[in-house]
C-alpha cells in the first residue's frame, strides 16, 4: 500500500492519520478557556469580542478568529477546520523538506517521525486539540508553514508563482502573509529574521527584485508588527515580571554586555531543563551529524578548524559564567545550546558561501539553517525569562524537522520502521485514551450532572481524573475549595452550563494507564 513506487504514498498515509485525527477531534470536549470563549462571544457579539481580546489582553490571530466565529466554529465545524489546520502542517512540511512531490522510498514516513516527535516533544492535546490551544499554536504553524512554503520554493530557484501570479492571487496568498505574521510572537520574529536574512541576501547578491515576493515578505513583517503593538499585547506585557527588551539591549550595549549573555544563558537553560529533552537531543543530533557530513560535503578541510572553534566557544561561555558566578547545572545545559547555534550559524555561512550541488552539503546546508531557527526561537522566549511548554511547540516542531530530515535522507526504511514504529503507536495509544478519556470525564462528571441539576444549590463534581501523561495537557482544570470564587474558569463553566456555581470537590487525580481505564469502566458501571 505505501510502496516507494507509487508515488502517492506519502497521500495515503497522510488521510490515514487525517481520518484518525478527525475521530479524535470529534471526539474532544469543551475544556478550560473554550467556555469563557464561547460566553464572551455570545454576551459581546462575535466581532466586538475579537475587538475587545485585541485592545486589551490577545490579538494574536487565532485567539480573535476563535472569539469572531464563536459557536459557529465549534462540534463537527470545528472538528473539520482543525483536521484540515493537521493536514496542512504535515503536507506543506513535505514541501518545506524536499520542495517537490513524493517520490523515494524514505518520504512516506517522514510522517511518521515527525509525528512521533511532536507527540514526544509537544503538549499533544493542548496544541492540536484543545479548540483554544489548537487555533493559537497549530493554527499559527500552519499559517507560517504556508507562507514559508512559496519562500522555500522561492529560495530553491523555483520560480513559477512569482513570474506568472495574478494580482489577485498576490493579494489572497498576502492577507494570508500578514495573518500569519500576526498569530504568534515566536514564529513571527523567526520569520522576520528569516526575510531580513533572506532581502540581505538578494541586496549582497545583487538579485533582482520580485515584487511579489516583497508584498508576501512586507504583508508577513506587517502582521507581526501589529501583533507585537497592539494595545492588548501590551496590555498584557504589564502584567508579567519579566526583563523587557529595551532593558536587555542597554545590557547588551553598555558594560554590562557580560550580564545580558549569563542572564540569557541562565535562562535558557532554565527553560531547557523544564520543557523537554527533544530539543536539546535534536541540537546534539544535528551538530554530531554536521560533524560527519563535512566530509561527504567536500568540506573535510573546515573540520578540525570548526572543531577547535566549537571548543573555544565552550571554553569562553563557561569562562562567562565563572567570571559572573552564575556556574548552574540549567547555565552549563544553555553553554552546549548557545555553541551548537553558533556552530550552525558558521557551518551555514560556509555553505552559502561556497556553494555546491553537492547532495550532503545541501543537507547540511538545511539542518544548519534550522539549527540556527532553533536556537533564534528558544532565546526569543527565554531571554524574556518567561518559557512556558506551549510556547515549545514551535522549537520542538524544528526540532522534529532536522531529525526528520536526517532520518528519512540516511536511514533505510526498514531501520525507520524498527526505531520508531513502536514509538509512534505507544504515542497514539496514550492520545487515544487521554482522548476519550477526557470525553468520558466530561460527560459523566460535568455534562449530564449538569443537564440533571436544578435549584439554587452549586454543581458539586465528587471525582475528576485524567491520564497521567504531561506530553498531552495543557490546561487549567475547575478548581476546588476557597478558589472556587476567584476561578474565571469555574465561572464560566456555570454559566455556559446555566448552573449557579460549579466546583470540584476533591483534588484532581492523575492516574497510570491501567487505573485509569479501571476508572473509566467504573464511569460506565454507574449509569
Amino acid at each position: 500500500m505505501f510502496s516507494s513506487k507509487n508515488p502517492y504514498s506519502f497521500l495515503k498515509v497522510l488521510l490515514c492519520l487525517t481520518l484518525y485525527f478527525f475521530v479524535l477531534n470529534l471526539v474532544f470536549p469543551l475544556v478550560s478557556d473554550d467556555f469563557s470563549h464561547l460566553m464572551t462571544s455570545e454576551q459581546l457579539g462575535g466581532l466586538q469580542a475579537a475587538a475587545n481580546s485585541f485592545m486589551t489582553w490577545n490579538a494574536r490571530t487565532g485567539e480573535l478568529l476563535l472569539l469572531l466565529l464563536g459557536d459557529w466554529l465549534n462540534g463537527v465545524t470545528y472538528s473539520v477546520f482543525n483536521t484540515l489546520i493537521f493536514a496542512s502542517i504535515f503536507y506543506f512540511t513535505y514541501q518545506i523538506l524536499y520542495v517537490r512531490k513524493p517520490v523515494s522510498t524514505s518520504e512516506p514516513w517522514s510522517i511518521l517521525v515527525m509525528l512521533t516527535i511532536l507527540m514526544l516533544g509537544s503538549i499533544f492535546g493542548a496544541v492540536f486539540l484543545w479548540r483554544a490551544g489548537a487555533l493559537n499554536y497549530a493554527l499559527s504553524l500552519s499559517l507560517f508553514l504556508g507562507h514559508f512554503v512559496l519562500v522555500r520554493y522561492y529560495v530553491a530557484d523555483q520560480t513559477t508563482w512569482f513570474e506568472r501570479a495574478s494580482l489577485g492571487s498576490v493579494v489572497a496568498v498576502s492577507t494570508l502573509a500578514f495573518l500569519a505574521g500576526m498569530s504568534s510572537f515566536d514564529m513571527g520574529a523567526v520569520g522576520v529574521v528569516i526575510h531580513a536574512a533572506f532581502i540581505g541576501f538578494i541586496i549582497a547578491t545583487k538579485r533582482e527584485w520580485n515584487w511579489r515576493y516583497v508584498a508576501l515578505s512586507m504583508s508577513f513583517v506587517t502582521g507581526f508588527l501589529v501583533l507585537y503593538f497592539a494595545p492588548g499585547t501590551q496590555v498584557r506585557a504589564g502584567h508579567a515580571a519579566n526583563v523587557g527588551i529595551g532593558e536587555l539591549i542597554g545590557w547588551l550595549f553598555s558594560a554590562q554586555a557580560p550580564d545580558f549573555f549569563a542572564y540569557s544563558l541562565l535562562n535558557i537553560g532554565k527553560s531547557m531543563f523544564k520543557t523537554n529533552y527533544v530539543v536539546a537531543l535534536a541540537s546534539l543530533v544535528a551538530v554530531s551529524c554536521s560533524f560527519g557530513m563535512l566530509k561527504n560535503a567536500e568540506l573535510q578541510s573546515y573540520r578540525s578548524r570548526l572543531g577547535l572553534g566549537y571548543a573555544a566557544i565552550i571554553v569562553v561561555l563557561l569562562a562567562l559564567l565563572f567570571v559572573e558566578g552564575t556556574m548552574a547545572g540549567d547555565a552549563l545545559g544553555a553553554v552546549i545550546l548557545v555553541a551548537n547555534g553558533i556552530l550552525s550559524a558558521v557551518i551555514a555561512a560556509i555553505l552559502v558561501l561556497k556553494p555546491t550541488r553537492n547532495a550532503h552539503a545541501q543537507t547540511l546546508l538545511f539542518v544548519s539553517l534550522i539549527s540556527v531557527l532553533l536556537f533564534i526561537d528558544i532565546s526569543i522566549y527565554v531571554i524574556s525569562g518567561s518559557p512556558t511548554r506551549r510556547a515549545y511547540f514551535f522549537a520542538t516542531y524544528l526540532s522534529a524537522l532536522i531529525v526528520t530530515m536526517l532520518v528519512t535522507t540516511y536511514w533505510s526504511n526498514k531501520k525507520t520502521l524498527l526505531v520508531f514504529a513502536p514509538i509512534f503507536s505507544l504515542g497514539l495509544f496514550y492520545v487515544s485514551l487521554a482522548t476519550y478519556g477526557l470525553y468520558k470525564v466530561e460527560q459523566e462528571r460535568v455534562i449530564l450532572p449538569a443537564q440533571s441539576h436544578s435549584g439554587t444549590e452549586p454543581l458539586i463534581i465528587e471525582d475528576y481524573a485524567i491520564l497521567n501523561t504531561p506530553q498531552f495537557y495543557g490546561w487549567d482544570f475547575l478548581a476546588k475549595g476557597e478558589s472556587v470564587e476567584n476561578s474565571g474558569l469555574n465561572n464560566s463553566v456555570a454559566r455556559y452550563l446555566s448552573v449557579p456555581k460549579v466546583e470540584l470537590k476533591n483534588e484532581l487525580q492523575e492516574l497510570g494507564p491501567m487505573e485509569f481505564i479501571d476508572y473509566l469502566s467504573t464511569l460506565s458501571e454507574e449509569k
